[in-house]
């Protein structure tokens, strides 16, 4: 396969996006698919992405700047592209020289567990993948992406009562932050159902 489009066209669901640095191409992209197949893409990180994009008719500017407005963050916002596909961001690699790509991007639906002793991302195809963030880090990333399918769902739904998933965080304090997730949910959804009433309104 040349390109992501062909992924998808094959209607397989990806797992994740890791850097892969080959010695006759330098910075590719392993595509790891739900199957647990991997695919080695010629190209970097950041094309693969735009690829991505493209395939969904999305512009990648656009989509990181309404979610990091929507979490109130300035970086490393998790990138949705569909119901299968919600992609978190997370170091796995140093730069090997300036501006390399340094961050692989894992799907959200894809994750198992994450370790609570070393910074592990299990997915639920068996693969292991390590990263050079902290567990504290990766908690949070894993924290935007469930506020960010909670926003979707209830966008669609405004109505609706999200049901929480559970089994990502495996940690002890998964309780206090299922409260502040849940709590920042009924925030959104408070503030659709305002926006659609204004809406209605006019």
């Amino acid at each position: 396969m040349k390109n992501i489009k062909d992924v998808l066209e094959k209607q397989k669901i990806i797992y994740a996006l890791i850097i892969s640095y080959e010695k006759d191409y330098g910075s590719c992209t392993k595509v790891i698919l739900s199957t647990g197949e991997s695919l080695l893409l010629k190209h970097t990180i950041h094309s693969t992405l735009r690829h991505l994009g493209d395939s969904y008719a999305l512009d990648l500017k656009i989509l990181r700047r309404k979610y990091c407005n929507i979490l109130n963050c300035k970086y490393y916002v998790p990138l949705p592209f569909d119901q299968n596909h919600l992609f978190v961001p997370i170091k796995t690699q140093k730069p090997i020289v300036h501006k390399d790509p340094s961050v692989s991007y894992i799907n959200y639906y894809a994750i198992e567990k994450l370790s609570t002793k070393e910074p592990v991302l299990y997915l639920k195809n068996n693969t292991k993948v390590k990263s050079l963030n902290t567990v504290k880090t990766i908690k949070k990333r894993i924290h935007h992406a469930r506020i960010c399918a909670k926003f979707d769902t209830l966008k669609k739904h405004p109505t609706a009562t999200v049901a929480e998933r559970p089994g990502v965080y495996h940690t002890q304090n998964s309780k206090e932050e299922l409260a502040q997730i849940l709590e920042e949910i009924s925030n959104i959804r408070d503030l659709i159902l305002e926006n659609l009433s204004k809406k209605e309104k006019r």
